[in-house]
């Protein structure tokens, strides 16, 4: 589940306002996990260092026109490293849990490969935290990102509600174009992926966005996060199956991939079914665009500026 962005976040902010105080929240919330993780890599703090990265990169690429380029460069490449870093340690828990899930045995010597290798992965993680760790790394991301209370602009600009009622309707117009494409049977696997990095880009965004649509974007956040599990069970398969194969036996391989193909293929299935329940319909696209275009506190005026003209020119 996301992390509810704070409450000093609105529509009607200015634009530049609202995405200082979402990526300081973020920044916060990322530094927060980077002290916990650097005393414990644990499967829970692992994975939830690994989202606060990647929702923290997730809002610096939304807002990269309201910070300075070289701290928005710098502070998006530390939290794609903590990424990287968190996702191998990540990738090996799920690669165990994923042959206990399919009822592989593993033999004793298979387990402590993976222990080992996940051991070491562990090793290189705490060592990309400790060069973050000594240096107070949310204040350093502030200081890169020159955030303040108030943002940059000030009260220039186009509000956040107006600027989420121009931009998200496209990204739901792709996400339902490409969906379709990735839920016909003839889809590739790797239209699937490609669908599933779409998919959780518009996610993230809808969430960046949410307080300024109040409590009726929680079922379209629901379904979509249905849609991302579904997905991201499919991507586990490729994942564990790369490490499982590696650590077992010659001889084992074979029923590795079999397994692992058998829950894919189930998975994918599941897949089909969610999306053509929830979001096949002719008309679930015009009315997700009709939605997302009108936030729902944002005055009738705003609705009728053209934000992306002047957020190009601050």
């Amino acid at each position: 589940m996301a992390t509810p962005i704070s409450s000093d976040v609105g529509a009607n902010q200015r634009l530049s306002e609202y995405a200082a105080r979402v990526v300081a929240r973020r920044a916060e919330r990322l530094a927060f996990f980077v002290e916990r993780a650097s005393r414990t890599t644990s499967e829970d703090v692992v994975h939830r260092l690994r989202v606060a990265a990647r929702r923290l990169g997730s809002a610096l690429d939304a807002f990269a026109d309201h910070f300075p380029a070289s701290g928005t460069a710098k502070v998006g490449k530390q939290a794609k490293h903590l990424r990287s870093g968190a996702g191998s340690v990540r990738d090996h828990d799920i690669a165990l849990a994923l042959a206990a899930e399919v009822g592989l045995e593993l033999s004793e010597k298979a387990g402590a490969r993976i222990q080992g290798e996940r051991d070491e992965a562990s090793g290189d993680l705490r060592r990309r935290l400790a060069r973050l760790r000594g240096r107070s790394p949310g204040a350093e991301w502030a200081h890169a990102l020159r955030l303040t209370g108030k943002g940059r602009g000030g009260a220039v600009g186009p509000t956040a509600a107006s600027y989420a009622a121009a931009l998200l309707p496209r990204m739901a117009n792709e996400f339902f174009q490409i969906g379709h494409e990735a839920a016909a049977p003839a889809a590739t696997i790797e239209s699937l992926h490609a669908f599933r990095i779409l998919g959780k880009r518009f996610r993230y965004t809808l969430e960046i966005f949410a307080p300024c649509y109040g409590d009726g974007l929680q079922d379209a956040l629901q379904l979509m996060r249905g849609v991302q599990d579904i997905l991201g069970m499919v991507n586990d398969c490729d994942t564990a199956g790369r490490i499982l194969t590696k650590a077992v036996s010659r001889g084992q391989r074979e029923q590795v991939q079999a397994l692992l193909n058998q829950r894919q293929a189930a998975l994918i299935e599941n897949f089909r079914s969610h999306w053509n329940e929830a979001f096949a319909a002719e008309s679930e696209c015009r009315v997700w665009m009709q939605m997302l275009a009108k936030p729902a506190f944002a005055p009738a005026s705003e609705t009728r500026e053209n934000p992306f003209e002047e957020s190009t020119a601050s």
